[in-house]
């Protein structure tokens, strides 16, 4: 057996993994998982292993997880059969080990547990100082942050010189490697990968490199190099070249993988990262995981044929914004449609056993009906440790400039284009439901992830003057090597509703989708609230309209625009797994069920006003609000009275820490919600209005 933090699931030998299923009453198979209704979760008995004479219990939610078949939420077992070519009969993955907080002792030769409730929304942050057996000294104590990657597998960030890459922590391979400038970038694209010729620290060998992981390998050539990790510069670190690998490999989220199995096996491995630097004399071969707890956190509006009056309510679109943010009376009547309401801090919540049978939710702009389904407007979270459902609409905030904001919940639904120069929005059905999407710019060498925001007119990256220990993991523009680079004495400040950033007005070259643009204006950041650097984008593309204080830039488009680049129309194209964003002209083809265009004021958002919000046979008028649409939101921004109306009829009334929650139960049960935006209707489901 062995312990493997590469490893998600809980793989045993086919006749255990039979016998076990059994004993739960688990015996339904779908391509090789065994399933269940989620209903029988609350009744699932813990799962104990006897290991040393000590026994080591986990809850039903370490070992189960909920996923989609053929398009129906279900609950499936983290159990797998053992492969044919493992060195072990059993390897306990994340589903085991992120129930405990860790040590492992390579010194020692142990593995240290100590309990803790477990959660599979859990966080991993950093090691908290006070922990002094994670550490030898307080010198020689590295603290890494950590990204969540699937249900309860993490993901770190490393730098070789100015090249950053995310990588897996492993203790299941001894291996540490990154891929090389010498792959096949196609089948590599999005990756980072090490540039040999420009990586003066690097130093190549002539032996080869091979690792074989369960879902694939890779090879290349060992090498050395220095690498940045923790803020701890490590010189000499052995390091592997990766020049070619399985597509399962390079198919996954992570650049690399950092080794922290015990040994290297065959010549062809290198030592374990750990292994090295306690060589180095900087620490002892000790490290571990203390997982800490993290919420995871028109015209009108028609749901069944219950319509919502919003006409004289202003709106904008706002790629910024992952919600829908409505008035409170309005949020309120649509609430109470859908039956939704128990609230929990402000926000609406209910079983997601529910959401099969939520309604869509229409929105009428101009006499077109734009309708999203219930997994638009609502989410999976977690209250009280329990996964619930809730909805993504919320209240306007009282500062905001118009009545309901169209966020990520609503956009996210459909293929868009925004058009400056005719004043339009175009909208084209699709099916599918992902998550926010970000770009990428690069300034000289130096690759920026950026959120498109079209709630927003500034483009903004950080410089190299924030404090590197709260802008960690951040990829920040070196103000004294960019030639390019011409700062001006302006100052420039940009204000989103999570917080701000300031610093000074600039101009460089910068690449985006392959298009040098030469002398593009933007905020050269050097200072920014925590809800600004805690985010996981670098920086900030602005696709607003217009810029409306001094102290912000012009949009890109406008930029580009004026170069005689391109015109000013962008769009995005949403897939399953992915989304593309376009910008010039003849965009109109590339969505396959045409367009269906709304128009927009002249101002600096892109904004129109909603009619009626629609929740099954309940609507809510909301022709008193502007609208706007936000790529850089996420949910749905309403008036209070709105969201509650919602809520209400979504019958969730729940609220934690001011959103609405709801059992997941619910979740089959929700109804589409529909907006009514220009007699037009748009219809979302409950996952594009709830997360978990």
């Amino acid at each position: 057996m062995m312990f493997d933090t590469g490893a998600s699931g809980i793989s045993l030998p086919g006749d255990i993994h039979m016998a076990m299923n059994e004993i739960l009453g688990i015996k339904k198979q779908l391509n090789r998982a065994y399933v269940f209704d989620c209903e029988k979760l609350s009744s699932l008995p813990p799962v104990e292993f006897q290991i040393q004479r000590k026994t080591f219990k986990i809850m039903p939610k370490q070992y189960t997880k909920q996923t989609i078949i053929d398009g129906v939420a279900t609950c499936a077992t983290n159990f797998y059969n053992i492969t044919a070519n493992s060195l072990v009969g059993i390897v306990l993955g994340m589903s085991f080990l992120h129930s405990f907080q860790l040590i492992f002792d390579d010194q020692m030769s142990r593995v240290g547990f100590a309990a803790r409730a477990g959660s599979t929304l859990d966080l991993f942050r950093r090691f908290p100082e006070a922990l002094d057996e994670l550490e030898r000294d307080k010198r020689t104590m590295f603290q890494i942050p950590l990204y969540p990657w699937g249900d309860s597998q993490y993901i770190c960030k490393i730098s070789i010189e100015q090249t950053e890459f995310r990588m897996l922590l492993d203790t299941g391979s001894p291996s540490i490697w990154v891929p090389s400038d010498r792959l096949d970038k196609r089948q590599w694209r999005g990756k980072s990968l090490l540039h040999i010729s420009q990586t003066t620290s690097l130093k190549v060998s002539e032996e080869l490199f091979d690792e074989l992981y369960g879902i694939g390998g890779v090879s290349g050539k060992k090498a050395t190099a220095d690498i940045n990790f923790g803020g701890t510069l490590l010189r000499n670190v052995f390091v592997d070249l990766v020049m070619d690998g399985a597509e399962k490999i390079f198919a996954n989220p992570f650049d690399g993988i950092i080794g922290l199995g015990r040994r290297s096996m065959s010549p062809e491995q290198t030592q374990p990262l750990h292994y090295t630097v306690s060589q180095q004399g900087r620490m002892s071969q000790k490290f571990g995981f203390p997982f800490q707890e993290q919420w995871f956190i028109l015209d009108g509006i028609f749901i069944f044929k219950t319509g919502f009056n919003v006409e004289n309510h202003r709106r904008i679109f706002d790629t910024g914004t992952p919600e829908i943010h409505l008035p409170g009376d309005i949020h309120m009547a649509i609430s109470e449609v859908l039956g939704i309401r128990r609230q929990v801090d402000r926000v609406y919540v209910f079983e997601c056993g529910r959401l099969p049978f939520l309604p869509p939710v229409t929105f009428q702009m101009e006499g077109k009906m734009f309708q999203i389904m219930p997994k638009q407007y609502t989410s999976l979270t977690t209250t009280n440790g329990d996964i619930t459902c809730r909805t993504l609409f919320y209240n306007t905030s009282a500062d905001c400039p118009v009545g309901l904001t169209m966020g990520m919940s609503f956009l996210h639904s459909f293929q868009m284009i925004f058009d400056d120069n005719a004043g339009k929005v175009g909208f084209a059905a699709r099916s599918d439901k992902s998550f926010i999407f970000e770009a990428k710019i690069t300034i000289a060498q130096t690759v920026f992830q950026m959120l498109l925001d079209t709630g927003s007119p500034s483009i903004w990256v950080p410089s190299d003057r924030v404090n590197r220990s709260l802008w960690v993991g951040k990829n920040l523009l070196n103000s004294a090597r960019e030639t390019s680079l011409q700062v001006s004495e302006e100052e420039f400040y940009e204000k989103y509703g999570s917080g701000g950033v300031y610093g000074m007005k600039a101009t460089v070259h910068m690449k985006i989708g392959g298009m040098l643009i030469r002398n593009v204006p933007f905020g050269l950041v050097v200072e920014g609230e925590r809800e600004i650097y805690e985010n996981t984008f670098d920086g900030v593309i602005g696709l607003g309209r217009r810029s409306m204080c001094l102290e912000q830039t012009q949009p890109l488009i406008q930029s580009i625009h004026q170069q005689g680049l391109i015109s000013r129309k962008f769009g995005f194209h949403f897939q399953n797994l992915n989304a593309s964003f376009f910008m010039g002209d003849n965009l109109e083809p590339f969505p396959s069920d045409g367009i269906t265009y709304i128009n927009v004021a002249d101002g600096p958002y892109w904004e129109t006003r909603i009619n009626w919000i629609f929740i099954c046979k309940l609507g809510l008028h909301t022709q008193n609000h502007r609208m706007i649409f936000d790529t850089g939101a996420r949910a749905i921004h309403l008036p209070g009275d709105i969201h509650m109306a919602i809520n209400d009829m979504l019958k969730m009334k729940t609220l934690v820490d001011g959103e609405h929650v709801f059992d997941c139960e619910m979740l089959h049960f929700l109804p589409p919600i529909a907006f009514q935006i220009q007699g037009k209707m748009f219809q979302i489901f409950p996952k594009q209005y709830t997360i978990q």
